[in-house]
């Protein structure tokens, strides 16, 4: 058992216990109010002193969009990023950073230059289509090329741009 399964473990046992896994008093979540509180007030001073909230180390763009909504702005590095989306999709950071590398950090679809900011991951196939979230079926595309894409396939969704530029063309 390596580090990581040990400390996970010792977090699930500490946690039916319903003890904090920090300081081990009585707690209902993961940590006390008292841990909570002293963790909230060094991610506070790591934002105000500029730096990534969960590492410390120094961010490069004040604001990062990360999690699902656009609403989640966070001050957060890029190596915390690609540390959070490799954990959504359980994969290595180093996985999805080759990736990066070899669609030379480019958007899919719009040749668009990519950067953490604004790139997002993508299903060739979907998951509503049976899709995995093996690195195989992920591909980096800009931000606002995966929001038009939705749920749609490759092939559906070259599909539909092809169908629009030819009614353009046409008709317009």
């Amino acid at each position: 058992m390596n580090q990581s399964e040990r400390c996970k473990e010792r977090y699930s046992k500490l946690k039916n216990l319903g003890l904090c896994v920090k300081c081990k008093q009585p707690s209902d979540l993961t940590l006390c109010q008292v841990c909570r509180d002293k963790k909230n007030a060094r991610r506070k001073q790591r934002v105000n002193n500029g730096l990534c909230e969960w590492c410390g180390s120094i961010v490069g763009n004040k604001i990062t969009k990360s999690g699902k909504h656009a609403g989640c702005n966070r001050t957060i590095c890029d190596k915390c990023v690609l540390k959070q989306r490799a954990s959504y999709y359980k994969l290595k950071p180093s996985d999805l950073i080759k990736l990066f590398e070899k669609q030379n950090y480019t958007c899919s679809y719009s040749g668009e230059k990519l950067t953490i900011e604004n790139a997002e991951l993508d299903h060739v196939i979907p998951k509503s289509k049976s899709g995995t979230n093996t690195i195989d079926n992920l591909q980096w595309t800009a931000n606002w090329v995966n929001q038009m894409k939705k749920d749609f396939s490759e092939i559906e969704f070259l599909e539909k741009i092809e169908k629009i530029l030819n009614y353009r063309r046409n008709y317009a």
